[in-house]
């Protein structure tokens, strides 16, 4: 039985597939006019398979022969060694793609390569492709002096007897100027290629094949859920499917539901995966910057700036592109948002739970009641501010929300609990969804405007409570005047009411000026 993969290449048979035929007709087409381009894209995004494969579709063709060479193991390797190491690894390519190749083993520097892919080609009288996967592993003064021999192979491709490759792709994260620092690359002469992220059909393809093997269905909101929050990241979507079917599901016979795919987002954010780490370990450097794109939901139409370009290169951000087809970069997609504001969420002053959500708990069932109170009382001990709005000078729901957030991460963390923020559910997003032994709990924060919008805010919490099927949620209201808030003489901080049969306990919490 196939399964999702999250690990290396993949394969069809091992694992389920998506056929990037449009993708690959782009690189494809490339290949065929002779280009030599860079392959930028982060990891786990899917490129080592997107040029596998279309390295196997253009030698089946009988025109083409393909070599294709890893680098990543060579990081901070001698030039000496270096070129031992490819020697080998030319050699395992000759003894198992193509015997007639001249043997590899004089190649002692950069010369010697370029001399051997020129012997190569004139022997086997194919067009030859090369690529180099993690090309970026390598070090400044081996990489130069290669690029450099690259430049003029291409210069002179259409000249017999300087003939070597028809077409070279280099394959990394990081940008041949930052390896150079900044200096002028001798690849000057390369195009460039993305990767797009799999498309909202490519993502639904992808389910369904599990579906089409086991007869589990993926409920359709389930499926436009994991296309909203991963926006079709490849890691994403089947590390999504990876908890869904094997931890959240197993069983086969059950369909997998929007409360199962609450449970797996929750799961996914507070998981310390590899993913995760490489989109962190880049942007905690620039968590000040990252927090206001994340606070005040900005973008940025300028991003040609070191710091823009590094988080676009690894991923944190994403180029896309507006309604007039202008580019701007952003948060890559809504996970990395929730999981960015999650670990970057440090609560001002030690929080009043003595270490853990323990006290709050009852035969082993946890007391968010109690928990929210204590939020209560410490945001009112230490009179904490929140962020305000550039344009109106109003506090920011997303700053109070940010606050609360932090403190049930760190709260619920010390009970095996999870916490997640802006959880899509089919009646609108909630602002936070707690889970503790299989319960739930939905909070809905808001700045206190009057008394209209207090009652939107009942209301749109007794809809997503219908939605979740739970009887009880919480609506937390950051008042920054709340002395002279009008329902405070009649209905006091804190108090629960009946509305629609699901009953809502409301706080009032005093913010500072």
């Amino acid at each position: 039985m196939r399964e999702f993969n999250i690990f290396g290449p993949v394969y069809p048979q091992y694992h389920y597939h998506v056929n990037r035929t449009a993708v690959k007709a782009a690189m494809r087409q490339k290949i065929e006019k002779g280009r030599y381009f860079t392959l930028n894209a982060a990891r786990q995004t899917g490129k080592t398979t997107l040029f596998q494969e279309t390295l196997a579709e253009l030698e089946n063709t009988g025109t083409y022969f393909g070599i294709l060479l890893d680098f990543e193991l060579l990081t901070d390797v001698e030039k000496p060694r270096f070129y031992k190491h490819l020697g080998d690894a030319l050699a395992e390519w000759r003894e198992y793609h193509a015997p007639s190749a001249p043997d590899p083993a004089f190649i002692q520097d950069h010369i010697d390569f370029i001399a051997w892919l020129r012997k190569t080609g004139r022997e086997l009288g194919k067009r030859g492709v090369l690529i180099i996967d993690e090309f970026d592993a390598l070090s400044a003064d081996i990489l130069q002096p290669i690029l450099s021999q690259f430049r003029g192979m291409y210069l002179k491709r259409h000249q017999p007897e300087y003939a070597a490759l028809h077409s070279i792709i280099l394959v990394g994260v990081r940008n041949i100027p930052s390896l150079l620092g900044g200096t002028q690359s001798p690849f000057n002469i390369a195009d460039q290629f993305s990767i797009p992220y799999f498309t909202p059909d490519e993502v639904a393809n992808l389910l369904t094949q599990h579906t089409q093997e086991t007869g589990q269905i993926f409920k359709p909101q389930v499926i436009e859920e994991i296309i909203h929050e991963t926006e079709g990241q490849p890691f994403l979507v089947n590390r999504l499917g990876q908890i869904l079917i094997q931890d959240v599901v197993p069983d086969r016979s059950e369909p997998i539901t929007p409360a199962a795919f609450a449970f797996a987002l929750a799961k996914l954010l507070n998981e310390n995966n590899t993913h995760f780490y490489s989109i962190l370990s880049k942007a905690t450097p620039h968590r000040a910057m990252l927090l206001s794109i994340l606070l005040y939901n900005e973008s940025r139409s300028d991003f040609l700036d070191p710091v823009t370009q590094e988080l676009i290169m690894y991923g944190a951000l994403r180029v896309v592109e507006d309604e007039y087809h202008l580019p701007y970069a952003r948060v890559g997609n809504p996970i990395y948002r929730k999981m960015l504001l999650q670990r970057f969420a440090a609560p001002p002053e030690p929080l009043p739970i003595n270490g853990s959500a323990a006290n709050h708990l009852i035969n082993g069932n946890l007391n968010f009641d109690g928990l929210l109170d204590d939020f209560k009382a410490f945001m009112e001990e230490h009179g904490v501010r929140l962020l305000r709005s550039k344009k109106t000078e109003r506090p920011l729901e997303i700053s109070g929300q940010y606050l609360l957030l932090s403190y049930l991460s760190a709260a619920l963390n010390s009970v095996q609990g999870q916490v997640t923020i802006e959880s899509l559910s089919s009646a609108g997003e909630i602002d936070i969804l707690a889970f503790h032994r299989g319960r739930r709990f939905i909070v809905e924060t808001k700045i206190w405007h009057s008394k209209q919008k207090f009652e939107d805010g009942k209301a749109q919490l007794v809809r997503y409570l219908k939605a979740a099927g739970l009887e009880k949620g919480y609506l937390v209201i950051f008042d920054e005047k709340l002395s002279a808030n009008p329902l405070l003489p009649e209905m006091g901080e804190l108090f629960e009411i009946l509305v629609g049969e699901k009953t809502l306990r409301v706080y009032f919490v005093d913010v500072a000026v």
